[in-house]
C-alpha cells in the first residue's frame, strides 16, 4: 500500500471542501469537518467515513432526518444519512438535556459511519458528563465497525479525557445504560446510542461506571478488557508531526474537493479577473 505524509493543516484545509463535495452545505460541512479531523487524528478512521458516504450518496441528494422525543429520551431517524454531519449537534442536544434534567439518552437509527461514536462520547465527557455510547451495524462492511462500545468520565479538571473502549466487535454481554430503557430495545440495526449524565444524577449511568470503572479505571479481572485512548495527546501529536496515511484515502478526499471547482475555460478565466 502506497502511503503519503499529511500535515494537520492540510487535513483541516481539505476537510470542509471535501465534505461540501459530498453534498453538504456550509455550516453543516464546517461542523462535520471538525468531527472528521478529530476522528482521523485519534482513531485513524475519518477517511473511511467519507468513503462510505461517497458510496452511499443518493443521486437526488441526502434525505432529511426526523426527531421524536419521549421525556429525556430522543430518537433521531437518519433515513440513510451519515452520522458525521450531525455529530456535533447531537452532542449539543444531549448536553442541553443532561444539564437540565440530569441525564439524556439518544438513539440515532438508520444511519452509518459508526466510527464517529468516539468523537461524540469525547465531546460530552469534555463538558463534564459521564458518557457511554454504543454502535451496532446492520451489515458488516470492511470500512465500518459492526459493534463498538466507548465510555468516558466527565470532569477531567483540565487533563486529557481518557476514552475507554471495548475491543472491536466485542462486549455483547455488557449491559449498557440505554439497554435498560425497555421501550427502546437495542436490537435495531445501524443504531448509535448515547447515554450521558451528571455524576450522581442517573442511577443507570452511575451504576454502569461504578461496576466497570471502580476508582476511575477498568476492572483488571473483567472478562473483556477495556482499551484506552488519549485524544488530546493524539491530537497534539497530529498537530506537531502530521501523520502517514494511505495515499488512495487522501486522494479520494482531494477528489471530493475538486467537485466544487469550475472547469477551466477562457470564460471562467475572464470572470475570475
Amino acid at each position: 500500500m502506497k502511503t503519503i505524509h499529511v500535515s494537520y493543516g492540510e487535513l483541516v484545509r481539505s476537510a470542509t471542501e471535501g465534505i461540501r463535495g459530498l453534498g453538504f452545505p456550509f455550516g453543516q460541512a464546517d461542523d462535520a469537518a471538525e468531527a472528521f479531523v478529530w476522528t482521523q487524528s485519534v482513531t485513524g478512521h475519518g477517511y473511511d467515513i467519507l468513503k462510505i458516504a461517497d458510496i452511499r450518496r443518493p443521486k437526488d441528494g441526502w434525505p432529511r432526518h426526523t426527531l421524536s422525543r419521549d421525556g429525556h429520551y430522543i430518537e433521531i431517524r437518519l433515513n440513510g444519512l451519515p452520522i458525521l454531519p450531525l455529530a456535533l449537534r447531537v452532542a449539543d442536544l444531549a448536553t442541553s438535556i443532561a444539564r437540565r434534567v440530569g441525564e439524556a439518552h439518544l438513539a440515532l437509527t438508520d444511519g452509518f459511519g459508526g466510527w464517529i461514536i468516539h468523537y461524540i462520547v469525547w465531546r460530552l465527557a469534555e463538558r463534564g458528563l459521564n458518557t457511554v455510547g454504543s454502535w451496532f451495524a446492520g451489515s458488516v462492511e470492511s470500512l465500518e465497525p459492526s459493534r463498538q462500545v466507548v465510555a468516558a468520565f466527565g470532569g477531567n479538571s483540565g487533563g486529557d479525557t481518557t476514552l475507554f473502549k471495548l475491543p472491536l466487535n466485542s462486549g455483547s454481554d455488557v449491559v449498557l445504560p440505554h439497554a435498560q430503557l425497555a421501550a427502546h430495545p437495542l436490537s435495531l440495526n445501524n443504531r448509535l446510542s448515547i447515554s450521558c449524565g451528571k455524576p450522581g444524577f442517573s442511577v443507570a449511568i452511575d451504576r454502569f461506571f461504578a461496576e466497570h470503572f471502580p476508582g476511575g479505571r477498568p476492572l483488571s479481572n473483567a472478562p473483556v478488557q477495556w482499551k484506552t485512548l488519549l485524544p488530546r495527546q493524539q491530537l497534539q501529536e497530529m498537530i506537531a508531526n502530521g501523520a502517514t496515511v494511505a495515499a488512495e484515502n487522501h486522494a479520494h478526499l482531494i477528489s471530493l474537493c475538486s467537485r466544487l471547482r469550475v472547469p477551466s475555460s477562457e470564460r471562467s478565466r475572464r470572470q475570475a479577473g
